[in-house]
């Protein structure tokens, strides 16, 4: 953190599962929702395509159905 196109995510599932990932602007506008097939074990996903984004703070929620997980992200120019 911070990024400029891409965003690489580690994740560690204990079984098969879809996630949301959603990008959330700071006025909460949803910038970004992508639904990834996560496998049992370790995990990486890889958010691409962001440099349409405008530089600024954001929030990355990662949401498997039970857990929701939600972190600060910063994008640059």
């Amino acid at each position: 953190n911070p990024f400029a196109a891409e965003i690489k995510v580690f994740i560690k599932s204990a079984e098969v599962s879809k996630s949301v990932f959603r990008i959330i602007s700071p006025d909460g506008k949803e910038q970004l929702r992508r639904n990834i097939s996560i496998e049992s074990g370790e995990n990486i996903v890889v958010l691409k395509d962001l440099q349409q984004l405008p530089a600024g703070n954001y929030l990355l929620e990662i949401h498997n159905g039970t857990d929701k997980y939600i972190t600060k992200i910063i994008k640059n120019k």
